[in-house]
């Protein structure tokens, strides 16, 4: 038992870490002795194994298990919180809405000190973001009402990036770009992107010039491979030597990693390479993704 706990630790430090390939070599060692866990100890197993197929964007592998162990229940509070998160979570990265909506229902009610406010707000703002195609104004005015005033600066940068993701889908493209850029927020990888794809949205050279300056000093950071695969692609797109240079790049360093969904990148993958092949009258092609 000790020596499996021992491991649960060592695989939370991996987690958090990013390392990625030693979180993989315990929990495999854990795998192999997890019958000397606790019962609830299993679900803290569950959650990490789940935990790291949603930090790699393997959506579809996190929804597995968790269709695997539906029918568990544990009686720490704790744990069942955590893997109702990740319910929700895969449920909108994998845009199964109905479930998403269940899943944000049952965290709505809990009603317990313990449980970080903050947390609500959060997944909240993702709720919104799903709904901003159909009812932007009313995403908007939610989040304007938002009071993160007392939560800690990360948190709120993380909500602020949900908040100019929602304007940027649903269809505020100049005040997501001015917001971002008049706030230097581009420094964040995560915001960079956002101000690219702004000015993908917008294509007027003013913009798209702004963007790639800001882009231009970005030093490539291994802990956000994703934001560097896209951030790559958007220079090579605005300002390649040739004229379909992306193209090149997106065929062999971005599409053959389909098991990996993110859910602002993804779509524009498709929606770009959609948009080249119609150019070259590729229309047997574009069908074929689009069924795919």
């Amino acid at each position: 038992i000790f020596n499996a706990q021992n491991d649960l630790v060592k695989c939370f430090y991996f987690l958090t870490s990013k390392k990625y390939e030693e979180f993989k070599e315990t929990i495999e060692t854990l795998d192999n002795i997890k019958d000397t866990l606790l019962y609830e100890d299993v679900g803290v197993f569950f959650f990490l194994v789940i935990q790291y197929y949603i930090d790699t964007h393997q959506y579809f592998e996190a929804n597995k298990i968790l269709d695997e162990i539906e029918a568990l229940t544990f009686t720490k509070e704790e744990v069942t919180w955590l893997l109702l998160e990740q319910k929700f979570t895969v449920s909108f990265y994998i845009k199964n809405y109905p479930k998403m909506y269940y899943y944000y229902g049952e965290i709505k009610k809990i009603d317990n000190v313990a449980y970080p406010a903050i947390r609500k707000l959060l997944i909240r703002a993702k709720v919104l973001y799903s709904l901003s195609e159909g009812d932007l104004y009313k995403a908007y005015d939610e989040f304007t009402h938002m009071n993160l005033v007392n939560f800690q600066e990360k948190y709120q940068n993380e909500f602020r990036y949900w908040q100019l993701a929602t304007y940027i889908k649903g269809g505020m493209y100049i005040k997501g770009f001015d917001e971002i850029y008049d706030n230097k927020l581009y420094y964040d990888p995560r915001f960079l992107c956002l101000l690219l794809l702004a000015a993908y949205r917008i294509k007027e050279e003013y913009y798209i010039n702004l963007a790639c300056t800001a882009a231009k000093d970005y030093h490539f950071d291994s802990d956000y491979p994703y934001e560097n695969t896209f951030i790559k692609l958007m220079l090579l797109y605005f300002r390649g030597n040739q004229k379909h240079e992306y193209i090149d790049y997106l065929k062999e360093k971005i599409l053959p990693n389909n098991q990996y969904i993110h859910f602002l990148y993804t779509p524009f993958y498709t929606e770009i390479y959609v948009d080249y092949l119609k150019k070259c009258s590729r229309y047997k092609e574009v069908v074929n993704i689009l069924l795919d």
